[in-house]
């Protein structure tokens, strides 16, 4: 399982500010999630990835957000 990537991680991989990554996340251009309100935010790689490359990332097609956990290894 690949971990989850923090702003400073993510900016660094898509050489981008971070400022810029912040407005994507804010703007749901970006796909990110934070445990609490106000906490720091968590990036999947391959939401990085489509965002990078202007496309939808993988999980925004999928409607049971479970079935795209469980083929991650993750639970639902």
């Amino acid at each position: 399982m690949i971990a989850r990537l923090t702003v400073d991680e993510a900016a660094d991989v898509s050489r981008r500010h971070r400022v810029t990554l912040y407005k994507a996340l804010q703007a749901k251009e970006l796909h990110g999630t934070q445990r609490i309100k106000r906490g720091k935010w968590l990036i999947e790689p391959d939401c990085l990835g489509a965002w990078i490359a202007n496309r939808q990332c993988p999980h925004a097609a999928v409607t049971d957000l479970g079935a795209y956990r469980a083929g991650r290894g993750r639970s639902a």
